[in-house]
Formats: C-alpha cells, structure tokens, sequence
C-alpha cells in the first residue's frame, strides 16, 4: 500500500475575500488509507482539495481539484421575552410574546407547542407577529405552551413552559327557582343555574341588604 496525502488550498469567503496563495498538506496517519477528516476550518467557506499519491519514489500526479464549502456556524435565536398566555373563553387562549432579546439575525417566524396536560397531546403551529389566539381547544382543560423564534440557521432556544387553564362554560340558560328570604333587615336570595356540561343544576345564594 502506497501512502497518500491530502492538500487543500484555502479560497474566498463567500467570494469577498482574496484569494490565499499558501496550501496546506496533511498526511494519512497510516499507510493505505482511503479517508480522511480535515477539522478547524472556517465556516461558510469554500475550500479545494486535492489528492497525492506517493511512495519511496516521490510523489505521483495530483487528482483534480474538487471544491467544497463548508456549513454555516449555527447560531439560532434566544428565547422570546415577555411570553404571556390568558384564556380568553372555554375554547380559546390569546398569547402575546415579544421578539428575542439576541435573535442572531433576522426572525423569520415562531413556533408554538401547545400540551393538553391530561392526554399528554401536542401539536406545533408556525405563527407570525407578536400574538396569536389558539382556538379549538376543550372546556376548562388545563395547557402547557412553550414557544421559540427560527431563523435562517434553524429553530431556536425554547421559553420554559407555561400553563393555563380554559375557562368553564357560561350558563346554558337563565337563573331558575329564585327564591327571596326576608332575615332581620337582609334578604336571602337563592335560585338554580343550569350548566351546559351538566344535567344538574347548580344552587347559588346571596345575601342582599334591605
């Protein structure tokens, strides 16, 4: 086996740099290898390498140069601020949040992730703006929502979770049954509430000052 050697020969960063002149040759740790991994490079560059063989000789021809560039540094967006989640009917929670404090580049959207705490059910949703108004949801059911920016690199750093529970129903019909009691100088009103989720009326009482 004939061991081989790897140059590469730095070129400009996103076409805006000059040209390096200089090249670099690394060699193969053991003889007959067919791969190696070239680390500490730069990213977002654009590098070309090319392949000798060589033995007690000297060296052989050079293979064709091939270009390749490297991935960009990741560097996606910190948490939204200010996340703020309140139930605005049995159905619905009105969410705000405000944009990253270090968003590393233009937000290009947010992501909601949304837990019916009893069934462990999630579902993801891309919204745009500053607030968003989740609808569908189950009568008084409590919810867990997290959220986090993306941009151009990839999803962000996620906001801690928060809960909120949808509001009970609204009476399904008029008070009933009302009843007032005259005590001494107050007066005892009572009457029934028929729920919606319930064939069962609900008693209620107050005292009125006379």
């Amino acid at each position: 086996m004939t061991p081989v050697s790897i140059t590469k020969l730095r070129t400009p960063e996103f076409y805006t740099r000059v040209n390096i002149k200089w090249e670099r040759a690394l060699n193969t740790t053991q003889p007959g290898s067919l791969q190696l991994t070239v680390g500490n490079l730069k990213p977002e560059a654009m590098y070309t390498f090319r392949v000798v063989a060589y033995n007690e000789w000297g060296p052989g021809e050079s293979s064709q140069p091939i270009k390749v560039a490297t991935q960009p540094e990741l560097q996606v967006p910190g948490p939204v601020e200010n996340l703020h989640a309140v139930s605005t009917s049995p159905t619905s929670i009105l969410i705000t949040w405000e944009p990253p404090v270090y968003a590393n580049g233009p937000v290009q959207g947010y992501r909601l992730f949304c837990t019916e705490v009893s069934t462990g059910k999630e579902q993801n949703i891309e919204v745009d703006g500053l607030s968003y108004k989740l609808e569908g949801l189950k009568k008084f059911t409590e919810y867990t929502l997290r959220f986090l920016a993306y941009n151009r690199y990839g999803p962000g750093v996620s906001t801690d979770d928060i809960t909120v529970v949808t509001l009970s129903d609204v009476p399904g019909a008029p008070p009933q049954n009302i009843s007032l009691e005259v005590v001494n100088s107050r007066v005892l009103a009572a009457w029934l509430l028929m729920r919606l989720s319930s064939r069962y009326p609900l008693e209620s009482k107050s005292w009125l000052q006379a």
